[in-house]
């Protein structure tokens, strides 16, 4: 029986290896996308300060020739004041999360990495509605290692 016990704590170990395998490769992807969704509000708080740059300078021509009171233009200065500390926070969040994704990676610091944004329609996405959560389970149970672990070690 120390035998047998000791070849299920075993192949309990293997599976565990294959866990933490997963569950290192489930957090290079978390903090890859986290690295993308931080590029894109990089490109959209840019967006929104060119916008906010363009309504100033039309509405700042607009008052100088007396059309719209000066409030208008202080208005949209401080708009656009608080859209560039916007930007500056997001292109903070992206170094940040870079540098979150080359700890993870166990890269130096100083290592020059640059991701490479996928195609969206290249990416390969099941429907959700498609999905039937019984089967998705039973698929896990089967296939994902901490539920063999779980298995050989009761």
């Amino acid at each position: 029986n120390s035998i047998i016990g000791a070849r299920y704590t075993s192949q309990a170990a293997d599976k565990d290896v294959e866990r933490i395998k997963n569950d290192i490769g489930l957090t290079v992807a978390t903090t890859y996308l986290q690295v993308l969704l931080a590029k894109e509000q990089v490109k959209i708080t840019e967006k929104q300060m060119e916008l906010t740059k363009s309504r100033f300078t039309d509405t700042r021509k607009r008052v100088d020739a007396g059309q719209l009171p000066e409030l208008n233009a202080l208005e949209l200065e401080a708009q656009f004041a608080r859209d560039s500390a916007t930007y500056i926070a997001a292109i903070m969040t992206s170094e940040q999360n870079l540098l979150t994704l080359k700890a993870t990676l166990n890269l130096d610091a100083a290592t020059i990495l640059d991701i490479v944004e996928p195609p969206v329609d290249k990416i390969p996405v099941e429907r959700i509605a498609d999905l039937q959560p019984e089967a998705v389970y039973q698929i896990a149970l089967q296939t994902q290692p901490l539920q063999k672990v779980n298995d050989l070690r009761i």
